[in-house]
């Protein structure tokens, strides 16, 4: 397999790396062993560390982009959109249809889920590669491009952020159990109360807790930081 023949210009944005090391950090995925272990004897850029920074630029973006074009919504419906928009399927989506999954080399089985997390974490590990070489417009600017889109989606389909815990919860095999949801304390006058609700997966450790002005909110803000603390879980 041929690992120094990777053009700095990408066929699906328009934009040229100068460090061409981090694509090919992103590019060989890190199931090629023999492959990564030469590079990482010329301390080649970590796969796992570019995901990890992918991850987190890819929430502060959205986050800025919702932001600005919702200005009606309250944190809640924020919340909804943003976990629709950085969940594993739509970086799938966002993998295929801009052409990235065609540059993947990996040696895994070839099977749907297994596939479809491959493609999900090579897209957080470009972003990060992106921003590293280009910037934060840069990769504002591919973000917009490619994940706006899936607005239009989202809006149609909004599940409520129990229901992608649930989901992600069974997929991931958490617990075996439907998520639990435990009122921790209710504060405030009557017309105007304020819940504590504590989020968590039955047999686990995970749980998270959120605030709000009714037990539903309060739910699914609870759903939604509960989401941010599993998504990431092999």
């Amino acid at each position: 397999m041929n690992i120094s023949g990777i053009s700095p210009r990408l066929t699906f944005f328009d934009y040229t790396f100068k460090n061409v090391d981090l694509l090919r950090a992103v590019f060989l995925h890190p199931s090629l062993g023999s492959i990564r272990s030469k590079m990482k004897e010329k301390n080649a850029i970590s796969f796992d560390r570019l995901e990890f920074l992918g991850d987190r630029i890819l929430g502060l973006v959205v986050a800025q982009m919702l932001f600005e074009k919702y200005p009606e919504l309250d944190e809640g419906g924020l919340s909804l959109r943003s976990s629709s928009l950085v969940r594993m399927e739509s970086l799938y989506r966002v993998c295929v249809e801009s052409g990235l999954s065609l540059h993947i080399q990996h040696e895994l089985p070839p099977h749907e889920k297994t596939g479809k997390n491959l493609l999900a974490d090579a897209m957080e590990a470009f972003l990060a590669a992106l921003y590293l070489d280009g910037g934060l417009d840069v990769v504002t600017k591919f973000i917009h491009l490619y994940f706006e889109p899936l607005l239009e989606d989202a809006g149609r389909d909004m599940k409520p952020a129990k229901t992608y815990l649930q989901e992600l919860a069974h997929q991931k095999n958490l617990g075996g159990r439907r998520p639990l949801y435990t009122i921790l304390s209710q504060e405030g006058l009557q017309h105007l109360p304020t819940f504590h609700i504590e989020a968590s997966i039955q047999g686990t450790e995970y749980r998270a807790s959120a605030f709000g002005s009714s037990i539903k909110e309060a739910e699914n803000l609870a759903a939604t930081a509960l989401l941010e603390i599993i998504k990431d879980i092999k």
